[in-house]
């Protein structure tokens, strides 16, 4: 994953994009099956209060039809603004999605003081943004007694399983090629790979820093402690995270007696999300998030 100074990778589509692939996926008709179109899609721009003062905005997609469920949209590094062609393809799903500007970005406020994207303080403010979000997401009238959650991508590894352990309303977690092992272990790995090498010494010290200071970010604790399903998804041929690690820190989690977590790979997949050609494996991810909706 590409660290970046001051603020490495994830999804933008455009909205006539999401359009063409919500008619792609499904025929016009109601129904409760996974390819069924969920009715129109309207949208519902918000704002709501980050961490520090901040103010966050951003938009919730509403299918038509009552949703079956809710999902915030967590970032990767590289997206900074709303997602709104992936929001607006959960919809038509039935799948009600919010999804904001990160701090700082687009229209929300506020700042990432941390000098690296991947700096504990900054990934602490993205998961307090996060919890914010779901929080006014699962108290709209139209989700209650339904099933709310993440869905995120990457870096959202290090942010979503945080958010989620802290809010109550959460009750699923949905991850896309997301990271599960330590920052330290994660950049590190990337060095070995070839990646940052124009900061190389940089990121060394860095990791030096986070091993020795004590507060190197690791999912693994934030996993552990949760009570909801947790789905994760990889591709077989992801060339951005360091997959193996990820399984490792799961499959550790899930021999210690964890039965929450789910693992699924994607055959042939890689890191980003492109509906195009992850179609099946998408829709394995909403066909788990619609089995959750009688959770909430």
């Amino acid at each position: 994953m590409r660290v970046r100074i001051a603020t490495a990778r994830a999804i933008r589509w455009p909205i006539a994009l999401a359009l063409s692939l919500a008619a792609a996926f499904g025929d016009a008709q109601s129904g409760d099956t996974i390819k069924d179109n969920w009715g129109k899609v309207t949208s519902e721009n918000i704002t709501f209060a980050g961490e520090g003062g901040a103010t966050i905005a951003g938009v919730v997609y509403v299918p038509q039809l009552k949703p079956r469920a809710g999902v915030v949209i967590v970032h990767g590094s590289d997206a900074d603004t709303r997602i709104d062609g992936l929001a607006h393809v959960f919809a038509t799903y039935g799948i009600e999605a919010l999804t904001y500007d990160k701090r700082g970005h687009g229209q929300s406020s506020g700042l990432l003081p941390g000098q690296y994207n991947v700096s504990p303080e900054n990934l602490e403010l993205l998961a307090s943004d996060a919890a914010s979000a779901l929080r006014v997401l699962a108290a709209r009238a139209e989700l209650q007694k339904v099933a709310t959650g993440y869905w995120g991508i990457s870096q959202a590894g290090w942010i979503a399983p945080e958010a989620a352990a802290k809010t109550p309303e959460c009750d699923f977690l949905a991850l896309w090629s997301a990271v599960a092992m330590r920052v330290s272990d994660e950049l590190e790995d990337g060095l070995a790979q070839g990646e940052n090498q124009d900061q190389a010494a940089a990121i060394r010290a860095f990791i030096g820093e986070l091993r020795s200071s004590g507060v190197d970010p690791d999912p693994a604790k934030w996993i552990a402690a949760l009570k909801i399903p947790n789905l994760w998804i990889f591709g077989t041929e992801d060339k951005v995270i360091p997959v193996p690690l990820a399984l490792k820190e799961l499959n550790g989690l899930i021999e210690s007696g964890d039965q929450n977590i789910t693992i699924r790979m994607n055959q042939g997949g890689g890191h980003d999300l492109n509906l195009e050609q992850n179609r099946r494996a998408f829709e394995s991810m909403v066909e788990w998030i619609l089995a959750q909706r009688d959770a909430g």
